[in-house]
């Protein structure tokens, strides 16, 4: 021993870098494939996650369209009722939910007939909100009375759009419904 250096034995050097290096090489061979395998099974799961939200917020917009058209329902069945006794109807159908969310239910819609009976609800319902608008304006501004001809033309031209408006709200929420249930039962598996 020389200045306190200690005597080099390659042999252990050479079984240390051998079995290090077999262990280093057997790791990676086992540990990449691994990593890889568990990062495609947390991918699978992030994916399925965010479809199934998808799919959620889908069925909730149609959810709320339904509620909304079967208010309006009630109330086409109020005004037809009222309009039918003589009264003056002072309010008016909600149909305020569809243009905000239109976009997002034509997304969710499996067929064009849907949206295209909803465009025509849609229609309906404003085209009936214009005549009773009408019919209150007349009204509320005294410029004709509530036994004027104008007036009961006003109301009989309400009650002739029941027949088209009624079943084909009828038809919409059925339609409706049978979406949202078609979405259900595509919710990806979690």
């Amino acid at each position: 021993m020389v200045l306190g250096i200690l005597p080099w034995d390659w042999s252990d050097f050479w079984t240390g870098l051998f079995s290090n290096g077999l262990a280093t090489l057997i790791g990676v061979a086992a540990g990449v494939p691994l990593a890889l395998w568990i990062n495609r099974r947390i991918e699978a799961g992030r994916l399925r996650e965010d479809a199934r939200a998808r799919v959620n917020r889908r069925i909730l917009v149609l959810e709320v369209l339904i509620q909304e058209v079967t208010h309006d329902k009630e109330l086409l069945r109020q005004i037809q009722d009222n309009v039918s006794e003589g009264m003056i109807i002072y309010y008016t159908l909600d149909t305020d939910i569809w243009p905000s969310i239109s976009r997002e239910a034509i997304e969710a819609m499996s067929s064009s007939e849907v949206i295209s009976k909803i465009s025509s609800l849609y229609y309906e319902y404003e085209h009936l909100k214009r005549k009773i608008d009408a019919q209150f304006r007349m009204f509320q501004d005294h410029v004709v009375s509530q036994e004027s001809a104008r007036v009961k033309a006003v109301k009989q031209g309400i009650l002739d759009h029941m027949p088209t408006v009624i079943p084909l709200t009828d038809d919409v929420l059925e339609l409706l419904r049978i979406e949202v249930e078609r979405l259900r039962a595509s919710l990806p598996q979690t």
